[in-house]
């Protein structure tokens, strides 16, 4: 059943970060190398908290605030065929995504590394 909590009206998501700022790159390098591309990603999150009371005991999680570093390059084979490096959370920051019931919460992604190759016919 959900009840209405008035103490907690106009107080905001508690489970949502206040503040999100990702920027990114890319950059084609000149000349000879024109066919290698480079691009980097920055993500910052505000903090976040969350407290919950389930049988009368009451558990607060806190996600002190972060930021996140990812990096990409890709080389064209030809003007068909490319080749791409992703690496995501570069520094291998421990950090919560998310908080879930009871208190607890789920971990981000750590450092994880894509490689693709792509033909366009």
């Amino acid at each position: 059943m959900l009840t209405d909590r008035p103490a907690r009206a106009g107080g905001g998501l508690s489970v949502y970060t206040k503040f999100c700022t990702p920027s990114s790159t890319d950059y084609r390098l000149p000349g000879a190398w024109s066919r290698l591309r480079i691009g980097g990603a920055l993500s910052w999150q505000s903090r976040m908290e969350t407290t919950k009371t389930f049988g009368g005991v009451t558990a607060t999680r806190v996600q002190g605030a972060y930021a996140l570093l990812n990096l990409s390059a890709h080389y064209d084979l030809t003007r068909q065929t490319r080749l791409s490096l992703h690496i995501d959370n570069v520094l291998d920051k421990h950090y919560y995504a998310g908080f879930g019931g009871y208190g607890g919460g789920y971990w981000g992604a750590p450092r994880n590394f894509l490689m693709t190759l792509r033909h366009q016919f």
